[in-house]
């Protein structure tokens, strides 16, 4: 009699996302997530890293992403111009060596299109602020999307093993107020490495834009 074949279940979780073994401590998770996210600098997650905070990081840059949006949409449009150039300088050179998380870099890409590769009757000041509303309004979307999509891929990886759905959204929310706070304090984007902070300060001229509003920290030779 041949032998029966026992064909495993197929895993409900999305392809990519490694099932860890046992329950989950949501409190390990949210320690072991880094609060700050460089979205300049960003480096991929390692790949023995725990899924549950690969999701949690990713959820903390689409939070930052979220405040990216909400203080552009305060700043005047000088202002705002200028701090999109010096961004996209710093994009441009290969001494930078930036490596722009994707949402963010096509956002520049959409920048560069709609305000400067545009015919200049569009590029009146009432046109251009018509034009940063749009724009904003797209990154804000992108954003949205960026944090539903992990809360989705937090709540499946998850699955049966948290009994408490409330704990979680308790914890994302706590989460999100220390992203709050870390934007606030360093600055919600940053040319320079935390690394790269010490050697900086000593041989260059440190400049902040906006610091104190959570703006961009960047240096000028």
């Amino acid at each position: 009699m041949a032998a029966e074949i026992v064909t495993p279940p197929k895993s409900a979780h999305r392809p990519g996302r490694k099932v860890t073994s046992g329950t989950h401590d949501l409190n390990l998770v949210f320690s072991q997530a880094r609060v700050f996210q460089d979205l300049l600098h960003f480096k991929h997650d390692p790949d023995d890293l725990d899924p549950a905070v690969v999701i949690v990081q990713e959820y903390a840059r689409a939070i930052r992403l979220l405040y990216i949006e909400m203080r552009w949409s305060k700043l005047g449009l000088s202002d705002w111009h200028s701090e999109m150039h010096i961004l996209l300088h710093a994009r441009a050179s290969v001494l930078m060596d930036l490596d722009i998380w994707d949402p963010l870099d096509d956002f520049f890409d959409t920048y560069i299109f709609e305000m400067e590769a545009q015919p200049l009757p569009r590029t009146s000041a009432r046109a251009r602020k018509i034009i940063k509303r749009g724009l904003l309004r797209q990154l804000h979307e992108i954003a949205i999307r960026e944090l539903e999509n992990c809360h989705k891929d937090l709540c499946d990886l998850l699955g049966d093993r948290v009994s408490n759905w409330r704990l979680l959204d308790s914890k994302l929310l706590a989460f999100k107020k220390k992203v709050w706070t870390d934007c606030e304090e360093r600055g919600r984007l940053s040319l320079t490495t935390a690394s790269e902070a010490t050697e900086v300060k000593e041989n260059y001229a440190f400049v902040t834009a906006g610091k104190t509003e959570g703006g961009i920290c960047y240096v000028q030779p």
